[in-house]
């Protein structure tokens, strides 16, 4: 899929939809932590890293500490 956002693992490489990325960017505007806990934890914790660090504008992460 062109629209989708390659990431790259050391372990694996794979697409995060653009769906996947507004489902989490709406989740984490709203707050729910438990929904983007969920999201969160269906990846490797490296790619967490990679995808957090690449949404499209820096959003505020603090309230899931």
């Amino acid at each position: 899929m062109e629209n989708n956002k390659q990431i790259k693992s050391t372990k694996v490489e794979f697409n995060i939809s653009n769906i996947f990325l507004e489902d989490l960017i709406n989740k984490i505007d709203n707050k729910n932590v438990a929904e983007v806990n969920l999201l969160l934890s269906k990846l490797h914790i490296s790619d967490v890293a990679e995808v957090v660090s690449n949404l499209p504008e820096k959003k505020d992460l603090s309230y899931l500490i």
